[in-house]
């Protein structure tokens, strides 16, 4: 036991240093999103039904009502999630919806924070080096919009984290040969497509580039397991209609009337674009323009690497979903600080900046650019989380209208820091310790690396 922390002591520092940045934060409940699965949670574990009648204040808005039930108009993979959680808070006694949105978002933080950890072991698995490793795990836990929702109870960060162990299991089952890893990815495949049904891209395409691979080799391994998760869907469309087939979102109910979601419309597409890519509103460029130097390690990964198809994958897989949100009327996400349709596939886009990382790495210039994007980013994404991720979706430009004002005046959207003040100077201390002990392990690293490179020119 003791080896084996040993053995991932950096990574169980780095999971202290994210859990503690994105748990502090929390509040409970954010918006009708939230109300909607935590109402089809308690339903489910209260009353035995997926008929959300009795809870139906939670969910305001975002309800379907068909056949004279209400039901929530969420894909149902956040709420099965949630249903532990629940149960062990009812085991202690906490039934108040307050007190179980803290528990659900601090699930969230817990995932979040896996996430990163997870995405940091997944680069060393690429043969990343250690130092780039780090590097990139901070860029997608501190200057990514996964910070700003890790304190929710939104699907976006579940999907972060299973699109990723899909395609993590999925590629040590084709490089390593071992078999379990297909099942694990499947599995992976059926709940990452349970939290958004646009994860389904990205399923697409991972199982294209397995059958490219390995055309049909122990297909059945990776397949039947998805079907297995999926079937909890069907049944749970089945029970509601009396079909597998139809999906809640066909019967939103808004302001009292059944209204069909719609999709594909090409005249909303260049203000989608523009708004998901660019904008003050909602710019994934804007919030995080870090991100703009992993657009260039697209370029370089596509022009060094033998192997195309994986970064095509990623590509693909990003495209696809934006263009896919870009072409809705609702675009912007409601109330939302930044463009969390996106999060799903973050480590996705993350990734390619290794390549760029490589490239240009032993340039000074290139670090001063990279220093001020990170802080940049950095400096948004974690306002909205020391704000709040649901500003008004009026605000045209979320931080300088609502959360800098906010921070100046020296509000925090924290429960425990309203509880006492005096955290959030324990929140720095203890941060700052894990901090220096990340940093001492990071520095290790760069002077272990630099004294290879000078052995190996000698």
């Amino acid at each position: 036991m003791l080896s084996t922390i040993s053995e991932f002591k950096t990574e169980l520092k780095m999971f202290l240093l994210l859990f503690i940045a994105y748990a502090f934060f929390i509040t409970g409940f954010h918006s009708a999103n939230e109300g909607s699965a935590l109402a089809l949670t308690k339903a489910i574990v209260d009353d035995k039904t997926l008929s959300i009648d009795n809870y139906r204040d939670l969910a305001s808005v975002d309800v379907s009502f068909y056949n004279g039930k209400y039901y929530s108009d969420k894909a149902p993979g956040r709420a099965f999630l949630g249903i532990p959680i629940y149960l062990i808070d009812k085991l202690f006694g906490f039934t108040q919806p307050h007190q179980v949105f803290f528990s659900m978002e601090l699930m969230t933080a817990v995932f979040s924070a896996l996430s990163v950890v997870l995405f940091y072991i997944f680069c060393l698995f690429m043969k990343i080096s250690k130092r780039t490793s780090f590097i990139l795990s901070a860029v997608y836990g501190f200057a990514t919009i996964l910070w700003t929702f890790s304190k929710t109870f939104f699907a976006h960060p579940y999907s972060a984290f299973f699109n990723l162990l899909a395609l993590f299991t999925l590629l040590i089952a084709m490089r390593e040969n071992k078999k379990k890893y297909l099942i694990y990815s499947g599995i992976s495949f059926g709940i990452t497509f349970l939290l958004e049904y646009t994860n389904i891209f990205v399923v697409i395409f991972l199982f294209v580039y397995y059958f490219f691979k390995l055309r049909f080799k122990n297909i059945f391994l990776l397949i039947m397991p998805f079907i297995a998760v999926l079937s909890l869907l069907l049944l749970y469309n089945y029970l509601i209609f009396g079909t597998p087939f139809i999906l809640t979102y066909s019967f939103h109910l808004s302001y009292g009337n059944i209204i069909e979601t719609i999709y594909f419309r090409s005249d909303y597409l260049k203000e989608g674009l523009n708004g998901l890519l660019f904008s003050t509103w909602r710019g994934l460029f804007y919030y995080s323009p870090i991100l703009l130097l992993s657009f260039v390690g697209f370029f370089y990964w596509f022009r060094k690497e033998k192997d195309k198809m994986l970064p095509l994958v990623l590509l693909l897989s990003f495209v696809t979903v934006l263009l896919f949100y870009a072409a809705t009327p609702a675009w912007r996400g409601g109330n939302s600080y930044g463009p969390r349709y996106l999060l799903a596939i973050m480590p996705f886009i993350v990734l390619p900046m290794w390549k760029t990382i490589e490239k240009y790495g032993k340039n000074r210039t290139f670090w001063i650019i990279f220093s001020v994007l990170f802080a940049y980013s950095a400096v948004l994404v974690s306002t909205g989380s020391f704000i709040g991720p649901c500003p008004a979706e009026s605000f045209t430009d979320p931080f300088w209208q609502q959360s800098f004002p906010l921070l100046k005046s020296g509000f925090l959207d924290s429960y425990l820091y309203g509880q006492n003040k005096y955290t959030v100077f324990v929140l720095i201390v203890v941060g700052t310790v894990l901090l220096w002990f990340i940093l001492k392990d990071f520095n290790q690293i760069k002077n272990k690396s630099i004294k290879q490179n000078k052995s190996r020119k000698h």
